[in-house]
């Protein structure tokens, strides 16, 4: 205990040094702590000018861990097998709803699993957007020369305004093999990417696609898939990669949360004032882009049951 004592001092005044505006502090540790000793670092960290402290010692840990909604967590991620027990008071928590699938039907049991998993997932922070076009046929890199594809949404947290996720060709590297570039901005700090990804596929492909890997945080906290919501969410590509488009899938965190076909008839428009990020090609405001979306579709993540992509 003293260790931990030692350890949480230690870490606190670290990280004061690297943020002097720092307003939160979480401490983790394996070591069971007294109440006691844990009203004493808060107030410790309190003295710093830290308003909010979170101590979370082998014995919280352990208490989420075994409880109900930790089993399943517990059993997914860190692969630890459920005893006879365990496994009682997760049928007790959630046999009921099985039960009733199986009653239906054998099939539904399948969508009560990938319930439960989803459920779980909402809890996690978002962590990843990707958008993914199933092409019409292999197409080369030549055949696709500066294709690039936007989507744009807004989010109902004004704070995040707009968000902007951009796939593009890059033609610039050598060879015949097709690289697509990611970027994630918001449309108020054009300067500042969220995110930066880049894929690399072979000679030939049937997909154009391309994922952005991020954090955002409200306070302290990060926001959670099940927290994620786009309101207004339009899709536009150029017409070089329009002829190839089938099929598109919006996916985050490993779900699918919007899918469309390509439309049937093409109609050039300019997406709505957008600020286009300094690194980005200075041509791309001048494109006639096609919309792959005839109407801005809403997403809603805790309002909904996704699958994941497999």
């Amino acid at each position: 205990r003293n260790w931990a004592k030692r350890k949480f001092k230690k870490d606190l005044n670290s990280a004061l040094n690297e943020n002097l505006t720092l307003e939160g502090f979480i401490f983790f540790t394996n070591v069971d702590l007294t109440p006691t000793l844990k009203d004493s670092l808060k107030q410790f960290a309190r003295s710093k000018a830290i308003d909010f402290v979170e101590i979370y010692d082998l014995e919280t840990l352990r208490h989420h861990l075994d409880s109900p909604e930790g089993l399943i967590v517990r059993y997914q991620y860190l692969g630890l097998p459920m005893t006879a027990t365990e496994q009682a008071t997760l049928i007790n928590r959630y046999g009921n709803q099985i039960q009733g699938a199986i009653s239906n039907r054998f099939d539904k049991v399948d969508d009560t699993l990938n319930r439960i998993e989803y459920l779980t997932e909402c809890h996690f922070p978002l962590r990843e957007v990707e958008i993914k076009i199933q092409l019409n046929a292999h197409v080369a890199k030549k055949e696709i020369s500066n294709a690039t594809c936007i989507m744009i949404a807004e989010s109902q947290y004004e704070k995040y305004d707009t968000f902007v996720c951009i796939l593009r060709s890059n033609d610039s590297y050598p060879g015949d093999n097709l690289t697509i570039e990611s970027f994630l901005w918001q449309s108020s700090e054009p300067t500042k990417f969220l995110a930066c990804g880049r894929n690399l596929f072979g000679s030939s492909t049937s997909t154009f696609s391309g994922a952005c890997s991020f954090r955002i945080h409200r306070g302290l906290t990060p926001l959670s898939f099940g927290d994620f919501v786009m309101e207004k969410m339009s899709m536009y590509c150029t017409p070089s990669l329009r002829n190839f488009v089938k099929h598109i899938l919006l996916v985050v965190n490993g779900f699918v949360v919007f899918e469309l076909s390509a439309p049937e008839e093409d109609i050039y428009q300019r997406p709505h004032k957008l600020h286009w990020p300094e690194q980005t090609s200075k041509d791309l405001s001048e494109i006639k882009w096609i919309p792959l979306t005839r109407t801005p579709s809403s997403i809603n993540i805790s309002q909904r049951t996704l699958y994941r992509l497999s």
